[in-house]
């Protein structure tokens, strides 16, 4: 199977767009929005959808094994045009698990496929996902300190609270990216832990926090 990308044929993303560029050559690629191919599609616990491009040179039909998800368009009977498929998931990911299916794109000189995934998590970037797919905050002393969550979410109406009186949050935010520093106590005793919840899109991320004893 020969590819030719053509750069998303210069795409500006905006959703369908012809290849003027017709080629002798007949080529399909999966791409996302900078053009770069792609194997799979991933969406975060409370994201509302992901989107990729079909580029191809031919016309198309799609199959998928994708029972908590639907996506559009599954067909396009037109060649030479970049076309956005759009992921919805039905639901949150509640739970607990990632979820998995496939779209499979059937093209009269080849197939493509990818990958769809939805984690049981939120975007968290700080702190980072451990190897066993937990958020772990680590705190080295027993004096008062602060610290980071950096995370996005992707419904309104989230709530981020504190298991424990020592660790000073409990606030609510829309949708959006949040950088929000947590005020933790002195620590006059043993060592302890807690935990923060984040939660939104009927989804709950926990966050452990544990800090060294005096």
């Amino acid at each position: 199977m020969k590819q030719l990308f053509f750069g998303l044929c210069a795409l500006a993303v905006t959703g369908l767009m012809s290849c003027d560029n017709k080629s002798e050559e007949y080529f399909g690629s999966l791409q996302n929005a900078s053009g770069a191919l792609i194997s799979s599609v991933d969406l975060y616990a409370d994201q509302d959808s992901a989107v990729f491009y079909v580029v191809a040179s031919d016309p198309w039909t799609s199959t998928a094994q994708l029972d908590w998800a639907t996506y559009s368009p599954t067909e396009f009977s037109k060649g030479y045009y970049s076309t956005k498929v759009k992921v919805i998931p039905t639901s949150g990911n509640s739970t607990g698990k990632i979820r998995s299916g496939q779209i499979s794109f059937d093209l009269p000189r080849h197939k493509l496929s990818t990958m769809v995934y939805q984690s049981p998590w939120h975007n968290i970037t700080s702190p980072s996902l451990t190897r066993d797919n937990k958020f772990d905050i680590q705190l080295m002393s027993a004096d008062s300190t602060v610290t980071p969550l950096v995370f996005t979410t992707y419904k309104d109406g989230g709530t981020l609270k504190a298991a424990d009186s020592w660790v000073y949050v409990d606030t609510t935010f829309a949708a959006g990216h949040h950088t929000i520093l947590v005020p933790i106590g002195k620590n006059k005793g043993d060592a302890r832990t807690s935990t923060i919840t984040l939660t939104a899109g009927g989804v709950s991320t926990p966050i452990t926090i544990s800090q060294i004893k005096k």
